[in-house]
């Protein structure tokens, strides 16, 4: 099998955000194909793994090192406290910050010791890797994820600054070095198909289907019991502004009265004195059981972009999704793709409402499945990556 090497700052394994997952999914079929070697770039000690050969270099310098140690000694509800101080107090880190001629360095010998016919980066923050990466040999690939300065602007829209920032010139320059980019979804890989030359690939987040899972749920059901929603979140700022503006905006003493909401994850623990009827789990480690209770998913983000992870995860439960415009990019709308957009309070309680019919439920359902498996299978999601990184190894032998 040929070698590649992916290289990530993020600790992929932890399993705990929408990218960590994302990576995850992305390298485990990947080594279905090829000799997968991980260059993590952190803190963090990967697992032991049998399928991934790991390289840990630690990150940008030493300063960084040991205050990203401290950090994550913290106990997370102390850990989201700190991030907030930083963020009000409009901490950001550019692209300059990562870069460092130690890791720099160590990157070139282990990429002379691995020769990988793929170096593949997650993120355009460690982009400067391929600068040691020989194009005659290896094919350049990047995993943007997002298209980082859109997903700043949308940020400065609401006030918010992120934890890290980079402007358009800046991406397009670093992204035009690579033989292939990989785009979230269909409205990331037509804007930079517009600007760049490159090979842009939609390669989108893989979930498997679980077909029944959602019709055994409706089945244990019954006309007196509330309808349960749930909210899946990780401690960012997004996901607490959003779970914060559905409970007081959205939520209100009558739906109470119909409906239940659990919230599982990180954002739990930046919220307090919960209404009536609202109730928050803390991290979870296995989201079928939080799916298994759950009658619709809920997502009111208000900024951010890419593809949101938690409602592709969602539909390949079957679990009918609400999710606001932002929310729903590169998603099919509408019952027969199991989701429905809201982006007021209205507009939830509309769809909210729509959704209180258990055959209605089951429709959607049905089309959530349909899409997933259509839409987000790995072999629809990483084939052309595979095809494209085995072409170019059958090229390279000539």
């Amino acid at each position: 099998m040929k070698p590649i090497l992916v290289a990530t700052d993020i600790a992929y394994w932890q399993q705990r955000r929408g990218n960590e997952v994302r990576i995850e999914r992305l390298i485990r079929y990947l080594t279905k194909h090829f000799r997968v070697h991980v260059v993590y770039i952190g803190v963090s000690h990967p697992p032991h793994a049998t399928e991934v050969k790991y390289h840990h270099l630690p990150p940008a310098t030493l300063s960084a090192h040991l205050a990203a140690g401290l950090l994550k000694c913290l106990p997370e509800r102390f850990f989201i406290r700190v991030i907030e101080w930083l963020n009000r107090r409009g901490y950001t880190r550019t692209l300059s910050y990562f870069r460092s001629e130690a890791t720099l360095n160590a990157f070139r010998s282990l990429y002379s010791e691995v020769k990988p016919c793929v170096v593949l980066i997650e993120y355009i923050w460690y982009a400067f890797l391929i600068e040691v990466v020989d194009a005659r040999k290896s094919l350049r690939i990047i995993d943007t994820h997002d298209v980082m300065h859109q997903r700043m602007k949308r940020y400065g829209e609401f006030g918010r600054i992120p934890d890290r920032s980079c402007s358009e010139a800046e991406e397009l320059a670093l992204l035009k070095n690579f033989d292939a980019i990989l785009a979230i979804h269909k409205d990331d890989a037509t804007y930079l198909r517009s600007r760049l030359d490159n090979n842009v690939l939609l390669v989108p987040h893989a979930e498997e289907v679980r077909p029944g899972f959602y019709e055994h749920h409706l089945a244990t059901r019954t006309a007196n019991d509330p309808i349960v929603l749930i909210y899946i979140g990780s401690a960012s700022d997004q996901n607490k502004d959003a779970i914060t503006w559905f409970i007081m905006n959205v939520w209100n003493e009558a739906m109470a009265s119909r409906f239940r909401l659990n919230v599982w994850g990180g954002v739990c623990h930046q919220l307090n004195n919960l209404p009536t009827g609202v109730k928050v789990h803390g991290i979870i480690t296995d989201v079928t059981n939080a799916y298994a209770q759950s009658d619709v998913a809920i997502n009111p983000i208000r900024f951010g972009s890419g593809l949101k992870i938690k409602n592709v995860e969602a539909l390949a439960f079957g679990v009918p999704v609400i999710t606001t415009t932002i929310g729903a990019e590169g998603l099919a709308i509408g019952e027969a793709h199991g989701l429905l957009i809201a982006d007021t309070p209205g507009d939830f309680h509309h769809q909210l409402e729509t959704l209180t019919d258990p055959d209605i439920r089951s429709s959607f359902s049905s089309g959530a499945l349909a899409t997933i498996e259509k839409t987000f299978s790995g072999e629809a999601c990483y084939g052309p990556l595979v095809h494209l990184i085995e072409s170019h190894s059958l090229e390279s032998q000539r």
